[in-house]
């Protein structure tokens, strides 16, 4: 009877944030090892934080409240406990600062914290659990020192000549640029006021400045380097560190600070540029750094799918094509949209998805006014907030009805169904999973033809998804027929409902609308189905006209190259395949994804009449 397993009983004092890291002290009964403790979010159980380490310590003044409680049996003690979980993990997955977080103890009866996020805390009770996890040596004893000075006001300590002259934040991240006398020469801290961050001299950034150093001169102050100037990235400075902390040590003695504004002045794609300068020597960092140093400013908080449908139009006919258009920070290309439905059967349904609530207004207003003239069901989505790209997509894929999905970008303009017409066929025969479809730009040359990938120097030798032929007058194809391609790009995009689901959609991992096609068409290619390509007249893209707006080009270009960097983690051993060989000669699980609808012939193009 007393092996039987028992609940364990457990109590968190505290949960604090210090230097990147989570803190978590508290104590249990009977003790407990790294597997038996965890932090997840709702929602999100995959996305955990890794405990980086554990320590024990004594508890004597919860003994007497233990055995209150219940009879330690023999050899069972209080043990106490500082654990400290890696926060940095959050930066690659959707756990943010912003989500809310759950601490449990594997065997106890509940959950034993909740919070809305977590915040550090500088007050006496925060500050003895990062003592105790200095000593446990989860966080940085410069840092522990760094934090104590602020806190009696750096009371004799000299100040660093030093100026900020910019701060930019995005996504968790913060971003400075700043120069310090001599830092490269320095032994430095850097720390946000709220102990929500900590950075050190090999995390930081030097470079020249020759003007600092004229400077320096100038005031008598001495100069042992001309690199003075440091960029420095907060992985979680959030809105919370409105000042930044400098410490500059000689062994764990400090005897140099320095206090500064962290207050935003400037936009990101500045402290992006001057990253790519400093440390990549004129361009993109090297991936093994990107983590580090892009990825917090692009950190999304991926909260739980809101929307809600609106019906604009129906018909009594069941859709067997659902037409998916996406819209975000650009409205306009509605009217076009409706217009061409004009050309298509009533067994087509349109579905827009309003991404970005400042376009819903405009979007419903238009779309039922316009309703008496439109000839098939048609639908808005409304999301509750900017989802993104592929997350948009999967809410339009998961409202549809249609056997068929064919995923749109609101800048298309089709001039002729019967590309469309030859997709369904294909399909219809299962020997394609996804179909892709050649794009004019409006003066007729290629925009795109199928997708390749092919490896780049100015990604660092990874490989990048191209578009050949680009630019260039469409080489002759053959009317109806369908090529196979590696890939096709999401802006026209055709596979079934049910394969799609199968799959699960687009993978929301990537950000703003860059590599989830390319994905979701290998993730199809790994049953057996090759993607395709119609290779016909009558379409046309007004390539990114209607995402123009969403940011300055240092700031989009890094966004692509952070999903270049998680295409490629992903793909690595398909991607480098011999290239003289398709990638259908890589040995893949073969299995064919049963076709469903018989095929009737036309059944996308309006009849005349």
């Amino acid at each position: 009877m007393n092996d039987r397993p028992r609940r364990r009983q457990a109590c968190i004092d505290r949960i604090v944030l210090f230097a990147n890291t989570v803190l978590v002290e508290g104590w249990c009964l009977p003790r407990i090892d790294k597997a038996d403790l965890r932090i997840e979010t709702p929602g999100y159980a995959a996305a955990l934080l890794p405990l980086s380490g554990m320590g024990r310590l004594e508890r004597p003044d919860v003994v007497s409240a233990i055995q209150n409680a219940a009879t330690p049996r023999p050899g069972e003690t209080a043990v106490g406990f500082v654990a400290a979980f890696d926060r940095m993990a959050a930066v690659d997955s959707a756990v943010t600062t912003e989500t809310q977080w759950t601490l449990v103890i594997e065997g106890a009866d509940v959950a034993t914290f909740t919070g809305d996020g977590l915040s550090g805390d500088v007050r006496d009770e925060a500050m003895r659990c990062v003592r105790l996890a200095a000593k446990a040596g989860f966080v940085p004893e410069r840092a522990l020192r760094l934090a104590e000075a602020a806190a009696a006001q750096f009371a004799g300590i000299p100040v660093l000549p030093c100026h900020v002259d910019a701060a930019a934040r995005a996504g968790h991240g913060l971003g400075l640029d700043c120069w310090i006398a001599n830092a490269r020469r320095l032994d430095l801290v850097v720390m946000t006021d709220d102990l929500s961050c900590c950075v050190q001299s090999d995390d930081l950034s030097f470079f020249a400045r020759p003007d600092v150093t004229t400077h320096l001169r100038s005031v008598g102050h001495a100069v042992r380097t001309d690199e003075h100037g440091v960029l420095a990235v907060f992985p979680f400075g959030g809105t919370s560190g409105k000042v930044f902390l400098v410490g500059a040590f000689e062994g764990d003695t400090l005897v140099g600070h320095f206090v500064g504004r962290a207050e935003a002045n400037a936009d990101v794609g500045g402290i992006l540029a001057r990253l790519n300068a400093v440390e990549g020597g004129g361009r993109f960092v090297a991936p093994e750094k990107a983590r580090r140093l892009y990825r917090p400013f692009l950190a999304q908080r991926k909260p739980e799918l809101a929307y809600k449908t609106l019906l604009i139009k129906d018909v009594p006919v069941r859709p067997e094509l659902s037409i998916i258009v996406p819209f975000y920070k650009e409205d306009m290309f509605i009217r076009h949209l409706t217009t061409m439905q004009m050309w298509f059967a009533d067994t087509v349904e349109w579905i827009f998805v309003c991404d970005d609530p400042a376009l819903k207004a405009f979007l419903e207003t238009y779309l039922r006014k316009r309703a008496p003239l439109l000839r098939s069901r048609t639908r808005l989505v409304v999301n509750s907030e900017n989802y993104g790209y592929g997350r948009a997509n999967n809410i339009g894929a998961e409202v549809a009805d249609g056997e068929y999905l064919l995923f749109m970008n609101s800048d298309i303009w089709i001039d002729d169904v019967g590309p469309l017409e030859r997709a369904v066929s294909a399909l219809d025969e299962g020997k394609f999973g996804v179909i892709g479809f050649r794009l004019l730009y409006e003066d007729g040359t290629l925009q795109h033809d199928g997708l390749s990938f092919e490896r780049h120097s100015d990604v660092h030798d990874l490989f990048i998804v191209d578009h050949p032929g680009k630019g260039l007058p469409p080489l002759p194809a053959r009317g109806g027929t369908v090529d196979q391609v590696p890939a096709a790009t999401g802006a026209l995009l055709m596979m079934s409902r049910e394969l799609f689901l199968k799959v699960g959609g687009f993978d929301d991992r990537y950000i703003r609308g860059d590599f989830e096609d390319a994905d979701l068409c290998l993730r199809v290619a790994e049953l057996g189905l090759p993607t395709g390509i119609v290779r016909e007249p009558g379409i046309h893209h007004l390539e990114r006209q209607s995402i123009r707006l969403m940011g300055e080009t240092s700031f989009r270009e890094v966004v692509m190259y952070v999903n270049c960097i998680t295409f490629n983690e992903r793909w690595r051993a398909v991607l480098a395949h011999d290239p003289s060989q398709p990638l259908s000669a890589i040995p893949r699980q073969q299995k064919r994804f049963p076709a469903t609808v018989d095929q009737q012939g036309p059944r996308l193009a309006a009849v005349a009449g």
